[in-house]
């Protein structure tokens, strides 16, 4: 961008008549607008989104054996909707735990790890429309036989921390003395505490389940048939500008069949 500048008095430059003086000035003043106008929009809509996600959490994200890379079916939602929207995408790995303050921190554009938009976290950031539901699963040793919730009460449990398992039982233990809740930040950290006997069970998602089955024949995975199913939607800032356009986008995306497609790539449904 060529720089104008202008002395004050026109009688300054006199090799300059008045009409091209107040056509510079003009010319000048309009590049001043612009480049006052331009940064901030694209402060408000950057090109380049920072998404959160925690990579222990397969198939919604998890690291490739091979190469390292962040992939998975979080993953592959937000860089269609990202691309859609004329957005690159820039991810940042992170304790499930931390994301949400991340979020209020202003570290993250939005984030996108399985995350379940409850009242309490509805407090502390936005939400997109839900684009996925699953159901809670009971993984415990063979022969364990727990099916139901009211099984656990006197069991102790393993849950990831900051999840909405998490949550689900610390509830149940105000009305169930005997429960013991035990926080892992890690998913396979819980499989491991089963199968070492540090707890008698721990609540996973289904559809996460179905990634550990084929590997752990000495464990039983049952679902709980009395509960709601659990729903996942995008988190974002407060009041971020980004939520109507994904929430257009996760609509089409519906709409055309293209959410159907990728849930059937990454979970064989």
């Amino acid at each position: 961008m060529t720089l104008i500048v202008l002395p004050a008095n026109p009688m300054q430059m006199p090799n300059l008549t008045a009409t091209v003086y107040r056509t510079l000035a003009y010319t000048a003043s309009a590049v001043a607008v612009l480049a006052v106008a331009v940064p901030a929009f694209a402060q408000s809509v950057p090109k380049l989104l920072t998404m959160g996600t925690a990579t222990d959490y397969p198939p919604f994200e998890y690291r490739a054996s091979d190469s390292g890379e962040i992939i998975g079916f979080d993953v592959a939602l937000a860089k269609y909707i990202s691309q859609r929207l004329g957005y690159n995408l820039k991810l940042q790995d992170l304790a499930f735990v931390k994301v949400i303050p991340a979020l209020q921190a202003g570290k993250l554009d939005f984030a996108a790890a399985a995350i379940t938009p409850t009242p309490e976290r509805r407090q502390k950031v936005d939400f997109s429309e839900a684009y996925f539901e699953s159901r809670n699963t009971i993984a415990a040793r063979q022969g364990a036989n727990l099916k139901t919730l009211a099984d656990l009460s006197d069991r102790r449990v393993g849950v990831q921390d900051g999840s909405i398992q998490e949550e689900q039982m610390q509830k149940l233990a105000a009305t169930a003395q005997e429960l013991r809740v035990v926080r892992f930040k890690r998913l396979p950290d819980l499989i491991s505490a089963i199968k070492a006997k540090k707890v008698d069970a721990a609540i996973i998602e289904d559809t996460v389940v179905a990634t550990y089955i084929a590997d752990h024949p000495e464990l039983e995975f049952n679902v709980i048939s009395n509960q709601e199913p659990v729903t996942f939607a995008i988190a974002f800032p407060k009041g971020s500008p980004l939520v109507d356009d994904f929430n257009r986008i996760i609509q089409e995306m519906k709409d055309s069949g293209e959410l159907d497609r990728l849930v059937r790539q990454w979970f064989n449904r």
